[in-house]
């Protein structure tokens, strides 16, 4: 099992997958998730061409540590037997 977060440099799109049992799950953080963090840090368009460019570099930090505790919950709960995650369901149960 392996969760692993990503980002799409310069397009605003966090995420991160969830493999397990040769099966990939995703998760996209919502557009409107990413702006209000973007805002929360400070961070505008970088005006003076700055790098590495802090408010940024704890935006992204944020966000990536939301998407890949979007499976946190789940991961705890792995070993309970009432809760398998199957292939062919549209998600995880809750």
């Amino acid at each position: 099992m392996y969760v692993y977060g990503r980002d799409g440099w310069n397009e605003y799109s966090y995420g991160s997958y969830l493999i397990c049992r040769g099966h990939i799950r995703s998760y996209r953080v919502p557009v409107r998730v990413v702006e209000k963090a973007l805002v929360k840090h400070g961070v505008d368009d970088n005006p003076n061409d700055e790098w590495p460019y802090q408010p940024e570099i704890d935006a992204e930090t944020e966000l990536m540590d939301l998407a890949e505790a979007r499976w946190k919950k789940w991961l705890l709960r792995r070993n309970n037997p009432d809760e398998r995650w199957h292939p062919r369901r549209s998600s995880f149960r809750e």
